[in-house]
């Protein structure tokens, strides 16, 4: 939520916080991040930039309170900042190509 992200953006501007590192994810049909308990170790806050948009599937989500998957509007050109440590996944690409 809005709260939980000041909380991170205040520890980054109050230590010597930078760029841990830059990866590309690429993911044809059928590719997938499908597991709850993946987050990003080692970052603080990660930033997500939609690069290529699939035809089809391919949507990031985090779990909400009451175990139910959010999904959200990512598009290409978009980007998504959320704490590193935040649970998140993404369902699998039915057609076309994913690239973030």
């Amino acid at each position: 939520g809005r709260t939980e992200a000041s909380q991170v953006f205040n520890e980054a501007s109050s230590c010597n916080a930078s760029i841990r590192c830059a990866e590309v994810h690429e993911m044809v049909p059928g590719g997938c991040l499908p597991y709850w308990d993946h987050y990003d170790v080692g970052s603080l806050v990660t930033v997500d930039v939609m690069l290529d948009e699939p035809e089809g599937g391919g949507e990031f989500q985090t779990p909400s309170l009451d175990g139910a998957a959010s999904s959200y509007d990512f598009h290409r050109g978009d980007a998504l900042v959320f704490p590193s440590a935040k649970y998140h996944r993404v369902e699998a690409v039915r057609s076309g190509f994913r690239r973030t």
